[in-house]
């Protein structure tokens, strides 16, 4: 047995980490300058040993005895492949196998049929026979291929282990294998689906020459198994990795183990598929990335090469013979071209890692190794190169396998990265506050220097005031990280809630002091149809793939599953909460989130900006608030940083040092940075063990704080306890649920609720929270508070819709594999200043396409709104209007994935008369699958008529390598009114629009100020035919209404550039390879000089108090965080960008519009 056992794993990473460091050609390039996701192709060993069992070595020919027990009953053996499928596409929550005989009839017209060894399916996997085995059997999001979704840009290449032909001899002369009808074969079943190019050879005694073609299979469309990377104007990545996953999981291994030819068809991929080479003309198929995107390929195999007529009884390589494959290590070195100047590759590849499973003969571990060395993957000429895994049964062998592939992946795009927007507290408009705060966010992925997780990094930048009564940056320091305040934080308060059944985790829960419904029992909604096209995801064949649809048990789709939850330490939660097989894992999964067995204990935040909130400073028109603010422990609660982490945690950090001295805790003191608490979601209490093997979405949503009323009665007098702080945030990648806490003492928590339902996705959109007049069902009216939540993503089945054929749809249209007809509410309006809008839009699924209208008080569903309403899934953030505190809201906005703003309207007191319609269609003037989402809210102002302006921008920020085109667009809102006050008719008016270049999008919330409309853009290339020209960011500025030539067209500029030249633009010159991902607008602390002054009233007598003698007030800035470039403010290790903005001419704060109830 070789010495590199698993229990030697952090040796190998190490070496792997050396070989992973990026070649020269990139070295240059900050990791995410254009997010540039490195190509891997994973060469995957789908030969008949996978069948059998790990650590089993045979002992008769058949080797039968490593066959797995598949005996019925949860817990059965699980053999290779079945390790392979739940590393790289997700566990299963039981393993359950089932035997099936390949020379049964239904295998005829497989390549497989009568294959010796028989065929163990895995859960959900579709039998031949028909029906699948333990549909029942859920599958968690887990997998290598989940958690890389967005950072790797993969293919798939399995083994073609026929020959020739299936039913032919082994030996075929090349006069036989050249006739149409035989070549014709050898790319069907019955050859195994042949892909690359049939090679002749020779051998001894032979008297002509002979053809062979295995290797790889040809492409997944044509009935193979090879997935390509995709081009990235073209394929979107979801597709793709959702293609491969697919296909991993419906292979049947079998045959033998052909890698001399695997590497050579991989090498004929990399010189002929138009998905990786260069474009040649402007418009033309390739990759845009080709001279600059890093390329992988990951060998995975459980045995010896074997296939390429070596050796006995062929002896191919004796002189005057001709083989028909070079050596692997031949191709593999070819492939490499090792520089040894330089120490990295220079040919069409970056590196080939090989792992290996379970292998003990020595001669196959050497000849693996030697594999590795050639692909430029060993750290030591002559070592140990190839990674090898050996089940173990203390070990658990998906972990492992999945460690070792996640470590590999980290090294291709190592570094340190922002993707969130600065938050800031201290300073408010007008007053005189003498200090700010800046928090600025990011991760870092561990590289060759640095080996872990991925990890967090919130950094606190202070301003403070000069004796010159300016406002002075204090450069970063050891106070003012907070990462590392955490790793020496002694004790730590994490929190989650536990369901009395563990299986409810992921489902709708409601905490303890959550009372009857606010609205007396009214339940409005409309529950989803179900079913409907897209309920089965299909394959090329249109057969039913093993991959269900992304429903989990215990989400629910009526009711709360449990109700009366309360907080309690995490340490309390069970194996059945994290859904592992033992207490001890239990355990290490509570150490590790703890942080006690991880260096770093902030998990990396990724998309989840930072959000500060202190006590309130302002009254407002409503009494009721005014006295909520003075509440003691309102009026002494700390200011807080709350923000999510991608280890499952929400985090509530103290902001600024503290001392309380009066309320409920007054004595205490606290500290800046210093966790006053985290939460674990119980949704994603079943992730955490996948989270300690590799990086997985977790709380990756930004939080929404608010302060609103629970209830207000008519005839109520001001009363501040109906008052609450409440914390809302999704979990965007990390999974489909939204949860809401009651942090008005925010060092006494409360859950309120947690909500999922089996129409959610991954919930990307950013929730809203606002307040609405109601009826109850008495049919009183009352004033109650509303979160909206959005469904999430969905499925584009354009091109998956099994197989491409259109379906019925139930109007009685067919759907279409490219451009369905709008299955929900149907077309947008055609608004002035526009022309057209589109008919059709992509086919989306079911799931996403909902919004569910909560009760922040109770968790109850109040109202909902399904797929019989709109045609896409719902991805964009909610704005209402109105959406101060305090005022009630009327109707509210937000933007599908397919690019269409929605109106909810929410002005009837009866809830079962709540409706949505689509207000604009961005993309207008483009084809039906031309529209990009929107993740963040829209910005909703007002006109001087009082008119609703709606200002959206769009960009798939997961994918900033795409080449699609995206819009920032204002609309406004034209109401005409009946003569009793009702709306007669509803129309937008397209104010301006921006058309960005093909490649740009907006990569971050909008932002408005003093009338204009700020914002960052990123565009990967001006290059049509190279994108490696790198990119570049835009800083915008535009007039929020203004437009240069009427409706429609571009908006007047608001940046003035050249400073004091009187030229306005609407961006600033571009930040050449670098993103800005988002802007904020921040007033600097207005400095103040007080003196002491005495005053004598007649009435009150000598007082003393403190007047202001001299004051500056602070400067606004445009402020934004930057990766790929830039520089770091003293001390911070995230860049930034800062640019002054004229001050607007007076300091107006609109305070509230005060609700009433007659």
């Amino acid at each position: 047995m070789n010495r590199l056992q698993t229990t030697l794993l952090l040796f190998t990473l190490t070496a792997l980490a050396v070989a992973m460091a990026p070649p020269p050609r990139a070295a240059a390039q900050a990791p995410d300058v254009r997010d540039v996701r490195p190509m891997v192709m994973l060469l995957v060993d789908s030969s008949g040993s996978m069948e059998r069992m790990g650590s089993c070595e045979c002992s008769t020919p058949t080797c039968e005895e490593c066959y797995p027990r598949c005996i019925g009953t949860s817990g059965d053996d699980r053999n290779r492949w079945g390790t392979v499928v739940e590393a790289m596409t997700g566990s299963f929550s039981t393993y359950d196998c089932e035997v099936e005989d390949r020379s049964d009839f239904a295998y005829r017209r497989e390549s497989d049929y009568r294959y010796y060894i028989p065929h163990f399916l895995h859960p959900n996997e579709a039998r031949i026979t028909g029906g699948a085995h333990r549909p029942d059997i859920t599958q968690l999001e887990n997998g290598v291929l989940d958690a890389y979704l967005e950072r790797i840009k993969f293919g798939l290449m399995t083994f073609d282990g026929v020959g020739t032909l299936r039913d032919e001899p082994f030996l075929v002369p090349e006069r036989i294998f050249d006739t149409p009808g035989f070549l014709s074969d050898s790319i069907d079943y019955l050859g195994g689906y042949s892909y690359g190019e049939p090679q002749p050879f020779s051998f001894p005694g032979c008297g002509e020459p002979y053809m062979i073609d295995n290797g790889a299979q040809r492409d997944y469309a044509a009935g193979g198994t090879l997935v390509s990377v995709g081009s990235d104007a073209v394929d979107d990545y979801v597709n793709i990795n959702q293609r491969i996953q697919e296909t991993l999981l419906r292979i049947r291994p079998f045959g033998p183990t052909p890698t001399a030819g695997l590497l050579e068809d991989f090498e004929f991929y990399l010189g002929n598929h138009p998905d990786v080479a260069p474009i040649t003309t402007v418009g033309g198929a390739g990759d845009a990335f080709a001279e600059c995107r890093q390329r992988y390929a990951i060998l995975l195999t459980d045995g010896y090469p074997n296939s390429d007529m070596r050796g006995e009884p062929y002896r191919c390589d004796t002189p005057g013979s001709d083989c028909p494959y070079d050596r692997p290590t031949e191709t593999a070195a070819r492939l490499c071209d090792f520089n040894p100047a330089t120490g990295a590759c220079d040919g069409d590849i970056d590196g080939l890692y090989v792992v290996g499973f379970d292998i003990a003969d020595a001669q196959a571990i050497s000849e693996l190794n030697m594999l590795a060395e050639s692909g430029g993957t060993c750290a030591t000429s002559g070592g140990d190169c190839a990674f090898l895994v050996d089940s173990d049964p203390s070990t658990d062998d998906v972990a492992t396998l999945r460690a070792a592939i996640a470590d590999i992946l980290d090294r291709a795009a190592p570094g340190t990265t922002t993707r969130t927007t600065p938050a800031f507290s201290g300073a408010t408009p007008g007053s005189t506050q003498q200090g700010q705060a800046q928090f600025n966010t990011g991760f870092q992925i561990p590289g060759a220097e640095r080996d872990g997780p991925w990890y967090g990094v919130l950094e606190r930048r202070r301003f403070e005031c000069d004796g010159a009564l300016e406002p002075v940056e204090q450069p970063i320091d050891d106070q003012d990280r907070f990462g590392e305040l955490l790793n020496d934080q002694t004790s730590r308060t994490i929190l989650t809630v536990l369901p009395s059944n563990p299986r409810n985790v992921g489902g709708h829960l409601v905490g303890e002091d959550s009372g009857l419904s606010s609205v007396g029992g009214v339940s409005g909604g409309r529950p989803g149809r179900g079913g409907g096209p897209g309920g089965v995801t299909c394959d090329a064949s249109g057969r039913p793939t093993g991959r269900r649809p992304t429903t989990r048990p215990g989400r629910g789709g009526g009711g709360p599953l449990e109700t009366g939850l309360r907080l309690t330490d995490l340490s309390n939660a069970t194996r059945r909460h994290f859904d592992v097989t033992s207490n001890s894992i239990a355990d290490e999964i509570i150490d590790w989130v703890y942080g006690e067995t991880r260096e770093q204990d902030l998990g990396d935040i990724y998309h989840s900006s930072p959000v500060v909130v202190g006590p309130p400073t302002e009254d407002m028109p409503d009494e009721s608030f005014n006295a909520f603010r003075r509440r003691p422990e309102v009026a002494n609660r700390p200011k807080v940083v709350y923000v999510g982490t991608n280890d499952g945690l929400m985090h509530a950090f103290v902001a600024e040092d503290i001392d309380i001295v009066a309320g409920p805790h007054a004595g205490e003191s606290y500290t800046a940075g210093h966790e006053l608490w985290a939460f674990a979601p119980p949704a994603l209490l079943p992730k955490m063990n996948s989270a300690r093997d590799s990086h997985q979405f977790m709380v990756d949503g930004t939080p929404v704080v608010k302060d609103v009323f629970f209830r207000r009665l008519p005839g109520q007098g001001p009363d501040g306890s109906i008052y609450h702080t409440v914390l809302l945030f999704g979990l965007r990648g990390g999974g489909s649920a939204y949860l809401a806490l009651d942090v008005t003492d925010p060092l006494e928590p409360e859950f309120l609720w947690q909500m999922a339902h089996e129409e959610m996705g991954n919930t990307y959109g950013v929730p809203g929270l606002g307040q609405v007049l109601v009826r109850d069902s008495s049919g009183q009216l009352q004033e109650i508070a509303l979160a909206m939540l959005p469904g999430g993503t969905g499925t584009d089945l354009s091109s998956e819709t099994c197989g491409g054929v259109p379906e019925p749809l139930p109007d009685g249209t067919m759907s279409k594999p490219i451009g369905c007809p709008s299955r929900g509410k149907g077309r947008p309006p055609v608004n002035e200043g526009t022309l057209t809008a589109r008919e059709n839009q992509r086919c989306w699924g079911d799931t996403g396409r909902a919004l569910f209208f909560v009760d922040p008080a109770t968790g109850e569903v109040v109202s909902h709104l399904d797929d019989r309403v709109f045609n896409a899934p719902l991805t964009g953030g909610v704005s209402f209007f109105t959406g101060d505190v305090g005022t009630v809201a009327t109707r509210a906005f937000l933007t599908d994935a397919d690019g269409v703003i929605w109106r909810i309207d929410i002005s009837n007191p009866d809830m079962r008369e709540w409706d949505a319609d689509p207000f604009h269609d961005i993309f207008w003037d483009g084809d039906a699958t031309d529209g990009q989402p929107a993740f963040y809210p829209p910005i909703l102002t007002t006109n001087q008529q009082g008119e609703v302006v709606v200002i959206q921008a769009t960009g798939n920020t997961d994918v900033l390598d795409g080449l699609a085109y995206n819009k920032v667009v204002s609309v406004t809102e034209n109401l005409t009114f009946e003569a009793d006050g009702d709306v007669d008719d509803l129309e937008g008016v397209l104010n301006w629009e921006i058309r960005l270049e093909d490649g740009e999008q907006v990569t971050g919330p909008l932002e408005l100020f003093n009338g204009k409309v700020y914002f960052a853009s990123f565009r990967t290339t001006n290059d049509p035919t190279n994108a490696c020209a790198y990119g570049e960011s835009r800083i915008w500025g535009v007039e929020y209404l203004l437009a240069e030539d009427g409706p429609g067209s571009l908006p007047v500029g608001g940046l003035e550039f050249p400073e004091d030249s009187g030229t306005f633009v609407r961006s600033l010159p571009p930040l050449t390879n670098q993103i800005v991902q988002g802007v904020a607008v921040t007033q600097r602390p207005t400095c103040s000089q007080l003196a002491e002054v005495s005053e004598t009233d007649p009435y009150l007598g000598s007082r003393q108090f403190y007047r202001v003698q001299d004051s500056r007030i602070g400067s606004y800035q445009l402020v934004a965080q930057i990766s790929g470039g830039g520089e770091a403010r003293a001390g911070g290790s995230v860049a930034e960008f800062t640019r002054e903005l004229p001050p607007p001419l007076a300091y107006t704060r609109v305070q509230s519009w005060a609700g009433s109830i007659d």
